[in-house]
């Protein structure tokens, strides 16, 4: 197992940061707890990039807060950006100060089957668990 937890940024991606062309596959036991950003992604932020999440990941306390504009309490993706989760993932707890409680989306893809849960997400504005914008 691999436990990320009470990660910090100022500005985006709490626990990771993925930007152009770069992918992530995290699956089997990984954990990101407790963390968070200033603006997008408390804990993963992705800019034209991919992430699969599978087999037993949970993204717990992940937020977004710096008291104005923030988005995506777990993920905030955008340009392009492809997130699949399948398979036991579970997404809960997480706030963003303006859009997007667990999971923000801007023209990008979220792919979720065969298990896949969001719980008990909020935000101040739109998508108390997803906010997806094209």
């Amino acid at each position: 197992a691999v436990t990320l937890e009470q990660c910090s940024a100022t500005s985006e991606g709490g626990v990771l940061y993925l930007d152009e062309a770069s992918a992530v596959v995290a699956s089997g036991g990984v954990s990101m707890l407790d963390s968070d950003s200033g603006t997008f992604g408390g804990c993963l932020r992705m800019v034209g990039a991919e992430a699969t999440l599978s087999g037993g990941v949970l993204l717990r306390g992940c937020a977004t807060d710096s008291g104005q504009v923030s988005y995506g309490g777990a993920i905030a993706a955008s340009s392009e950006s492809t997130v699949t989760m399948h398979t036991g993932v579970v997404v809960e707890d997480g706030y963003a100060f303006y859009d997007g409680g667990a999971v923000f989306l801007s023209q990008s893809a979220l792919v979720a089957h065969d298990d896949v849960s969001f719980v008990n997400s909020r935000v101040v504005r739109y998508g108390g668990c997803l906010r997806l914008l094209a």
